[in-house]
Order: C-alpha cells, then structure tokens, then sequence
C-alpha cells in the first residue's frame, strides 16, 4: 500500500497490505524474513510474527534497522514469508525432571560429553 522509510535503530511495523483467515481453530501463521532481508540490514525483533486465527486485522510486519543509515521498503517489494502452522495441544505438568546424559549443559554443550 505504501513505501515505508525504517530509521538507523528504530523498529517499525510495516503494513502488507492483506487481511487473512484462518478457517481452522487449531492453526496460526508465522511471519518470517525472508533471507535477503539482512541485504537491506533489517531484522524481526522477535525472530517471527505469530498470527492468531481469531486476528482480523491487516497483517503487519515488525522490523528493525541495524545499520546508521535509512533504509526504505517499497510496496510490492518481498520482505516476508508466511507459514501456516497446526497448533498442537500439550499438557504441562510442574515438578521434576528425568535426566539425560547431557543433563543441564547449555550452548555448546552437545558432544562435549
């Protein structure tokens, strides 16, 4: 619908220009960057947008531009890749945990055992 000017550091929400429905209860969509956003220095915040199959509004992206200098997004220009995901019920139960070999290791930690 329109071009949209992203300041060095700001974050903005970028309107795309469509509404959807999810016709399903057990499904949403996420909203990815598509990889050659970095070539415009332009990041999702959150690393998706989740849309919840009640949202009616227009969909909207939220970005940030790391870099110092302004960066434009043009309409029509592809930003965004949308997928539709099922959202799986779980149950969650508050306690203990079993062990594994690796037990509570984090980043870098696989293989090191």
């Amino acid at each position: 619908r329109e071009t949209c000017l992203i300041e060095p550091g700001k974050t903005s929400l970028v309107p795309l220009g469509f509404k959807m429905e999810l016709h399903a209860t057990n499904l949403f969509a996420m909203l990815f960057a598509r990889s050659s956003l970095h070539k415009k220095s332009l990041i999702i915040p959150n690393g998706a947008g989740i849309i919840d199959n009640d949202y009616r509004g227009e969909v909207m992206m939220l970005l940030h531009n790391i870099s110092n200098t302004d960066v434009i997004i043009n309409w029509g220009e592809r930003i965004g890749q949308l997928v539709i995901m099922p959202i799986i019920p779980i149950s969650v139960n508050i306690g203990t945990v079993g062990t594994t070999k690796r037990g509570s290791g984090g980043f870098g930690s696989t293989g090191s055992y």
